[in-house]
């Protein structure tokens, strides 16, 4: 998510046989968060699989999709050039519903 620009960067630290992400969110000058939206697809008591020819694309290929593979965390189009299917854990977005504008056929 660093290299799509929602996160400006992370780190993880092991406490007492437990792990921890810290996620520090990108911001731009006005306070406005380059994340706009996430939602959560994989649930410990529903996961949502997929294989690689079949990662699924969010608002019309708008958002991106987080994909746990056997080589990491990865986003969708990463694990589908990768030949790797995986757990969906996520989809993640930056356009705002209301400034998205669709093209009309005329």
């Amino acid at each position: 998510m660093k290299k799509e620009g929602y996160i400006s960067n992370f780190t993880s630290t092991t406490n007492e046989n437990k792990s921890f992400t810290k996620v520090d969110l990108k911001y731009d000058s006005d306070k406005n968060s380059a994340l706009k939206g996430l939602t959560r697809v994989s649930t410990p008591g529903l996961r949502s699989y997929s294989r690689k020819d079949e990662i699924p694309t969010y608002m019309g290929g708008l958002a991106i999709s987080v994909i746990s593979t056997s080589k990491g965390v990865m986003t969708g189009k990463e694990a589908f050039k990768s030949n790797l299917g995986g757990e969906i854990i996520c989809y993640v977005w930056s356009v705002s519903y209301t400034h998205l504008t669709l093209p009309t056929n005329r």
